[in-house]
């Protein structure tokens, strides 16, 4: 499920894409990711704000979560790989 998606088109020409998803497992969490095409180059959690309320649901609002990383991208792999 997207929540938000939006372009991001950097001074050399390339673009990413920047979106919140909603993944699900032992509780649902927010993902921010960055990618283009099938690749995702960063993904970070995002802290869900206590007292969760209609008026608080925009995202991109929302803080990281510095404390969960996300391993499953390109970055993080290949990094892992050198």
């Amino acid at each position: 499920v997207f929540v938000r998606e939006r372009s991001v088109c950097l001074l050399d020409g390339s673009c990413v894409d920047i979106f919140d998803n909603i993944e699900g497992g032992e509780k649902y969490v927010v993902v921010r990711e960055i990618g283009t095409g099938p690749i995702r180059l960063s993904t970070m959690l995002l802290k869900t704000p206590k007292g969760l309320t209609a008026d608080k649901m925009d995202t991109t609002k929302w803080e990281f979560d510095n404390v969960s990383p996300k391993l499953d991208n390109y970055v993080t792999t290949m990094i892992g790989k050198h």
